[in-house]
C-alpha cells in the first residue's frame, strides 16, 4: 500500500465566509471549481493553492481538531481497507460520487481518510 499524497485536511470552522477570506488573503488559497458541487449539495467547501487542499466545514458538534485523507490508487485502496479490517479498525465507506473514501480513527480519537479518485474503475 502506497499513499500518492495528502490529498486534503478537513477543517472546521465557526464562520465560513470569514475563513473563505482569511485563507484567501493569508495563504492564497481559492476555491477548487471542479469540486464545489460538494458544498452547493451541503459538504465541505474545497479550496486549494496549488496541490494543496483543504475542505472547509462548517462546525456544527464537531470538537476541535482536523481530518487528514491521504490520495490512494485504486490498488491500494483495496488492500488499506482490506488491511484496517485485518486489525479490527472500525471504518466507514462513503461514496462521494466522484470519489471513494475509508474513514477511521487511531487509538487516540484522530481521524483519517483513505480516498482515490480511481472511481470508475471499482
Amino acid at each position: 500500500m502506497r499513499f500518492i499524497a495528502i490529498d486534503h485536511v478537513h477543517i472546521y470552522v465557526d464562520d465560513l465566509d470569514e475563513a473563505i477570506q482569511w485563507y484567501k488573503n493569508i495563504l492564497s488559497f481559492e476555491i477548487t471549481p471542479r469540486f464545489k458541487f460538494w458544498f452547493e449539495q451541503g459538504g465541505p467547501l474545497v479550496i486549494n493553492n496549488g496541490d494543496a487542499y483543504l475542505s472547509l466545514f462548517k462546525r456544527t458538534t464537531q470538537n476541535r481538531g482536523n481530518t487528514v485523507a491521504f490520495s490512494v490508487d485504486r490498488t491500494s485502496f483495496l488492500q488499506f481497507k482490506e488491511h484496517l479490517t485485518s486489525y479490527n479498525v472500525p471504518i466507514s465507506v462513503i461514496d462521494h460520487e466522484v470519489s471513494l473514501s475509508v474513514y477511521f480513527t487511531d487509538p487516540y480519537d484522530n481521524k483519517y481518510e483513505i480516498t482515490t479518485y480511481d472511481y470508475f474503475e471499482l
